[in-house]
């Protein structure tokens, strides 16, 4: 028996759905408003840039908060609201698109928060915007390592690392019960930021764990084949190469597959973008969106080309 219902299911094979323009539009304004409602946006970028199709625009990543500063700044200062072609595509974290992703992204949710918003997915929505998941063979959630094993599958130091335990453990103990004892028991709404954490193959290595992680290299394949197809058709992608919010404002390591995306994509250009905070002047805190200067696909070492241009693009905050 699977269990099926919970956090961590499916979501990442997304269907490949056909866009909508006016949800795309509707989004992208929606973002703006947001941008220029929570923060002072100053866009740094050369006079007359227009999106052009196929470039790969690759940005740091600070925080959550980059996603609505950067479409708002392609969309409205490319007036990429005038056109229908080029428009931008989005590459997404795959466990974006998996059901649970609001009750374990969102912070400071309370127990019933988490479970209210555990059955909710956005997957259904990102195809609508462009926006296409991608991941890593080498990484996984908890929570779709659990919804892989049977709902009676034990949980135990043979099958998950001690830090999974240790965590799972601890929101047991807040919520004044024992901790769970068996896969169902851990797929709760209340577990939701807990299951969203992601570990190594080498921390999930029970044997019971292969064949989530055979179809994990099939998904990641096939995901990163429908980028390099959508590139090569000549789509502009956007793409944030460092995965995820740098912990400590540094810039890179880049993930592995960069330098596999742009050999195969072969795009026409590469256009870094990066952006800095200030949030210790008074009132709105203050936000730059730089575009640094484009470049051609570097024909090796693309991780290490790409990583100063970003750096280089980079405002002093």
């Amino acid at each position: 028996m699977r269990t099926t219902d919970g956090l961590g299911s499916g979501g990442t094979a997304a269907a490949r759905r056909p866009p909508s323009e006016p949800v795309y539009d509707a989004v992208a304004l929606g973002m703006g408003a947001y941008a220029r409602m929570a923060f002072r946006v100053e866009v740094l970028r050369r006079r007359g840039w227009r999106l052009r199709p196929g470039s790969l625009l690759v940005s740091t990543h600070r925080a959550e908060t980059d996603v609505p500063l950067l479409a708002s700044a392609l969309y409205l200062g490319g007036r990429v609201w005038l056109h229908r072609r080029p428009r931008m595509h989005f590459a997404a974290r795959d466990d974006l698109f998996e059901r649970g992703f609001f009750a374990g992204f969102l912070p400071r949710l309370g127990p019933r928060g988490r479970r209210a918003l555990a059955p909710l997915s956005a997957g259904g929505l990102l195809p609508l915007i462009r926006a296409h998941p991608i991941g890593s063979a080498t990484s996984l959630s908890l929570g779709r390592a659990l919804a892989a094993l049977p709902a009676e599958a034990r949980l135990g130091p043979d099958l998950l690392p001690d830090a999974a335990l240790g965590a799972l453990a601890g929101r047991a103990a807040e919520l004044r019960r024992p901790a769970p004892r068996t896969v169902v028991e851990a797929r709760r709404g209340e577990y939701a930021d807990v299951l969203w954490r992601r570990y190594d193959r080498s921390e999930l290595a029970a044997p019971a764990l292969d064949a989530v992680w055979r179809r994990r290299m099939a998904e990641a394949t096939g995901q990163l084949r429908w980028l390099v197809e959508l590139m090569r058709a000549g789509e502009p992608l956007v793409l944030f190469p460092e995965g995820s919010p740098s912990p400590d404002g540094a810039i890179g390591p880049l993930r592995p597959g960069l330098g596999a995306l742009v050999r195969r994509g072969a795009p026409a250009t590469i256009q870094p973008l990066a952006i800095a905070y200030d949030r210790l002047r008074p009132g709105r805190p203050r936000a730059w969106v730089a575009f640094g200067a484009p470049l051609a696909p570097p024909a090796a070492d693309v991780e290490t080309a790409v990583l100063r241009a970003l750096r280089h693009a980079t405002p002093l905050t």
